[in-house]
């Protein structure tokens, strides 16, 4: 085997196609780089323009009272950018970085869509290939270097079968399987070397530019996605290997691979937009989504003018007689009014990130898709992601209601109708015991354990592809 695989890098290495290719790369990387970090900068720059807006906001309001603080005040859910935007993207731009969480609905009512958390695009009509050009390291692995694969080994056994080399070397008595795992091992070192490389140049350019910080936390990450990385390649490697174990012509195997390229990365990731609706369900239009609260209030309101037991009276003052009975008959409904806005806005956000969920379940038909998708899980990214995120954003809205319902307790001059606007405290509160929204990273770990069947899944496609290699090549007959 020894003699196959120097014979065959020494023939890559003389191949002026690998140096443009990774000539390239260099530049592609070296401009992604430096985009991705702009980026960050910008998405950091955001975060604590918004960030700094609601806490001087939120300082204000309490100032006045807590039921200012409470009702007055979108309160915010915000994400963290995260640092491997050079790596892996995610399609961090296709999704909202916040949500507005508004804790009474009647003061923003026939608005409350936007307050809650959607995608920006419908992947149903807008997002063909989840944003298809981006700038960082796992597109250009996912993309560029699977195409660089196909121009480099598309003739590493058709070629010999042409030139008649191929039978000389089967006459010796080297095992055919040394001599396909020589021309594999050849063709996977030299672009793996080429994936080393650039991976320690975008590393070196991200910290020269200085923008994105790299802690420790994340080594593990970068680890993971290198390995992930390595078997991307090894199976378009054995790939346009088997394709070429196939075929007797160079120009046929060719053709064969570049159509297999395009199916791959371009034409699967986009069928699946045509099955989802049938399999997730339509999503409301905005039309729809505003006539559901419309709705919901009329129904509401005609149950609660059924059982009221007294009329309004003038106020929180004026009700103290009876004990604020109209009041809280009233919130009853109001509340439950709220609950149900919420969780039809919940709905509607998770149904659109299902539909995303679908096309990638979808899409994860193409190994090359599978990839990405390992890719954004490992580093914590994508579709993964917004369903952590959608859920903290209930979270949130849970602790800040309790946390508002506790402190309103403490004043023994509130008629304690919580979430009733005017019915709260009127007393200033110390806007530091209001909870602010932190997103949780899950650990290295914790991501790896939560992609294992999807990594599974992708080296036993690594290994199918070997498999039908050697049976390949074993059916050839040099005769």
């Amino acid at each position: 085997m020894k003699p196959i695989l120097l014979l065959e890098l020494r023939s890559m290495i003389h191949d002026l196609r690998l140096f443009i290719f990774m000539g390239v790369i260099a530049v592609l990387l070296s401009v992604g780089a430096f985009v991705s970090s702009r980026n960050y900068g910008k998405a950091i720059a955001h975060r604590n323009f918004i960030q700094q807006n609601y806490e001087n906001g939120l300082t204000d309001k309490c100032r006045i009272s807590l039921e200012a603080g409470a009702f007055d005040i979108g309160h915010i859910a915000m994400k963290r950018p995260n640092s491997l935007l050079f790596l892996v993207d995610g399609g961090w731009k296709d999704y909202p970085d916040l949500s507005v969480i508004w804790l009474n609905n009647q003061k923003v009512f026939g608005h409350y869509s936007k307050g809650n958390y959607y995608p920006k695009r419908s992947p149903r009509t807008e997002v063909t290939y989840f944003g298809f050009l981006k700038w960082d390291m796992m597109f250009i692995i996912q993309v560029l270097f699977s195409f660089m694969i196909v121009i480099l080994t598309y003739n590493t056994i058709s070629k010999e079968k042409e030139l008649g080399t191929l039978r000389l070397v089967l006459s010796n008595s080297l095992p055919r399987y040394k001599v396909i795992l020589g021309k594999v091992l050849a063709a996977f070192s030299v672009i793996n070397v080429t994936l080393i490389i650039g991976i320690l140049l975008e590393l070196l350019v991200v910290v020269a530019i200085g923008k994105i910080p790299l802690e420790s936390s994340v080594l593990p990450r970068i680890v993971f996605f290198y390995f992930v990385s390595s078997g991307y390649i090894l199976l378009w490697v054995l790939l346009s290997v088997f394709v070429s174990c196939s075929f007797p012509r160079s120009t046929t195997c060719l053709v064969y691979l570049l159509l297999i390229w395009i199916t791959l990365i371009l034409i699967i990731p986009s069928m699946g937009k045509v099955f989802v609706d049938k399999a997730v369900g339509k999503i409301p239009s905005e039309a729809e989504i505003e006539n559901v609260g419309t709705v919901l209030d009329n129904e509401l309101m005609e149950l609660w003018r059924s059982k009221k037991n007294t009329g309004y009276r003038g106020g929180p003052e004026r009700s103290k007689d009876d004990g604020h009975l109209w009041e809280r008959n009233s919130l009853l409904y109001i509340n439950e009014f709220e609950e149900r806005i919420n969780r039809f806005q919940y709905s509607v956000s998770k149904k659109k990130i299902d539909q995303l969920r679908f096309l990638y379940n979808f899409a994860s038909i193409s190994p090359a898709f599978l990839y990405r998708r390992i890719s954004e899980a490992l580093t914590n990214n994508g579709v993964e992601r917004e369903y952590r995120f959608l859920t903290s954003i209930q979270r949130y809205r849970k602790e800040l209601m309790d946390t508002f319902k506790e402190l309103d307790k403490r004043d023994k001059d509130s008629p304690h109708l919580a979430f009733l606007p005017r019915y709260m405290s009127q007393k200033p509160i110390d806007p530091g015991l209001i909870p602010r929204f932190k997103e949780i990273f899950p650990s290295s770990i914790d991501l790896l354990v939560e992609s294992k069947w999807l990594i599974a899944l992708f080296f036993i496609e690594v290994i199918a592809l070997f498999l039908m290699c050697h049976i390949s090549f074993l059916r050839y007959d040099p005769t």
